[in-house]
């Protein structure tokens, strides 16, 4: 979830920065590899496991836990993790679309050249005041 905040508009200079853009595409594709693969003995869950053993059996906890996620059925977890591809090569090509253009149309990176205002420009007693701002246009 953290790393779909900043997919979508965290960071210093959010969704416009293409660096920015990929640290949030990779943190969401590497938790959801994460989600299928486990990441054993040094997990969160596993800590929480070995205090709440309860845990190890409910079916929501085994799904979004890393560990043995309790599907015996080859062809349903097939799916699963087919999906889970899917969802990840749909949302890196729609937000490189949508962000930078850069599945069809011409790329563009507004953190190169952003559209940098100047306004409310004041020189009063030999003192220079301004307001400075960037705009973004998507």
């Amino acid at each position: 979830m953290l790393s779909i905040g900043i997919l979508f508009g965290a960071g210093w200079l959010g969704s416009t920065c293409v660096d920015e853009w990929q640290i949030g595409v990779f943190g969401v594709v590497s938790g959801l590899i994460l989600i299928v693969a486990g990441s054993d003995k040094y997990s969160l869950d596993q800590l929480l496991i070995s205090k709440f053993p309860s845990l190890a059996h409910k079916k929501w906890f085994l799904y979004l836990g890393s560990g043995n996620s309790g599907i015996t059925n080859t062809k349903h977890f097939n799916r699963i993790t087919l999906s889970i591809a899917g969802f990840s090569l749909f949302l890196t090509l729609y937000t490189n679309q949508i962000f930078h253009g850069g599945v069809w149309g011409t790329l563009h990176n507004l953190s190169l050249k952003p559209n940098i205002v100047i306004s409310d420009i004041e020189y009063i007693n030999k003192i220079l005041s301004y307001f400075l701002y960037t705009e973004t246009k998507i």
